[in-house]
């Protein structure tokens, strides 16, 4: 009975999704020697076509440690494994006991944790480490997004080609009004799903000399390239202030507010909030003196 329970562990994990074949191996099914990454995974994750900021969790712990980064969803025994929520506002919903947490955040202050996670290295920002302290988890002064470090591993050779960026999240992304800037040659709308590669997105937010963002990541890639950029809200869909507080606070910026933009504006007024800007106050030394693999 135990061998047929494990052969069909392996099926369902295998085979039973068909974007996993290729990707992974029976072999990585096993190996200890991996990364093994929880966060959000669907199988467009696979492909890059979730969300670019979730899909990186399989690129930067590889970039970093050399490792192959395999999605803890993917693997047999992975209650027993030790794993690593990273990029993302997960903290609450996949914390569980075999994992350890470097630089996620929380999502809201209030939700619970599913599990009291291992250990905690580092956290996205002060109001998670606040969240977590408040459910009797240790919780290190130790502030970051993984993806603020990107360009120690990725340095885009690309020059300016458009005034202004536009980085809607995936759940804005529909507005009819964002089609009359994809019309305009100064402006360029990114899908943060359907971007093609990890890098060729890195790229383009190059090519872009301002950017407006309703994704945090949007926000997050833009600052740790030094590229002017401004939180903006399409729509009162989804509350964001916490986790968009919780970044700012951890790079040295006061608590902010979006600018709602919910209609066309010319262009010329959008490239006006770029005097709002200012760098970022971040130590990449620090978060990636207690990265943990």
């Amino acid at each position: 009975m135990k061998v047929a329970a494990i052969l069909f562990k392996v099926y369902k994990r295998l085979f039973a999704n068909p974007l996993y074949i290729g990707k992974y191996t029976c072999r990585d099914l096993f190996c200890k020697n991996i990364v093994l990454v929880h966060f959000w995974c669907p199988p467009q994750s696979l492909l890059g076509r979730y969300n670019w900021g979730d899909d990186v969790n399989l690129i930067l712990p590889e970039l970093i440690s050399g490792k192959k980064v395999v999605p803890r969803r993917f693997t047999l025994f992975s209650g027993k494994r030790i794993n690593y929520l990273c990029i993302g506002s997960i903290v609450a919903q996949l914390s569980n006991k075999q994992g350890i947490i470097w630089g996620s955040g929380a999502i809201s202050p209030k939700m619970k944790l599913q599990e009291k996670p291992m250990k905690v290295c580092a956290v996205r920002g002060p109001l998670t480490r606040k969240f977590l302290l408040e459910q009797g988890v240790d919780c290190p002064e130790i502030y970051g997004d993984p993806a603020l470090l990107f360009p120690r591993f990725y340095k885009p050779l690309v020059e300016k080609k458009y005034k202004l960026g536009i980085i809607p999240h995936y759940c804005d992304k529909a507005k009819t009004w964002l089609d009359n800037y994809r019309k305009m040659k100064e402006v360029y709308v990114f899908d943060i799903q359907n971007y093609g590669s990890w890098s060729s997105f890195i790229d383009r937010v190059n090519e872009c000399e301002f950017i407006l963002s309703s994704s945090l990541h949007g926000i997050i890639l833009s600052d740790a390239y030094g590229i002017p950029n401004c939180w903006v809200e399409f729509s009162d869909d989804i509350d964001k202030s916490f986790k968009f507080n919780d970044y700012y606070l951890s790079v040295g910026k006061e608590r902010s507010k979006p600018i709602k933009l919910e209609r066309f504006y010319p262009l010329e007024e959008l490239l006006e909030f770029r005097k709002n800007w200012s760098p970022i106050l971040f130590d990449s030394e620090k978060l990636l003196a207690v990265c943990p693999f």
